[in-house]
């Protein structure tokens, strides 16, 4: 499990619909280790560790990309830097900044 792949991807991705590949690859990734869990033929300790970081990336990236969406919806309209932001957002900006942080 490279765990540098898939959070690279989301602190590259800059566009909703870039963020929303990372989802798609943290998703395919969880599923790739489920499968290799239930073949026996790696460690199991090793293998959860990397089951939960993997959802961990795609509850991030998921997070990313709402933050995306909305930034783009707020360019869109025209209101970029008037609007203040929600507790629930300033949560997930903090939430990606730690991301970020963590693989730096």
């Amino acid at each position: 499990y490279n765990f540098k792949l898939i959070s690279s991807q989301i602190m590259r991705a800059k566009t909703s619909s870039s963020a929303s590949q990372a989802v798609s690859s943290a998703k395919r990734m969880v599923a790739q280790l489920r499968r290799k869990r239930k073949s026996g033929e790696y460690d199991d300790e090793e293998l959860e560790a990397a089951i939960t970081h993997a959802r961990a990336m795609e509850r991030v990236a998921k997070k990313h990309v709402k933050y995306l969406q909305q930034e783009e919806r707020a360019e869109r309209s025209g209101r970029i830097g008037e609007e203040k932001l929600s507790e629930e957002e300033q949560k997930l900006v903090k939430a990606i900044e730690e991301c970020k942080a963590s693989f730096r």
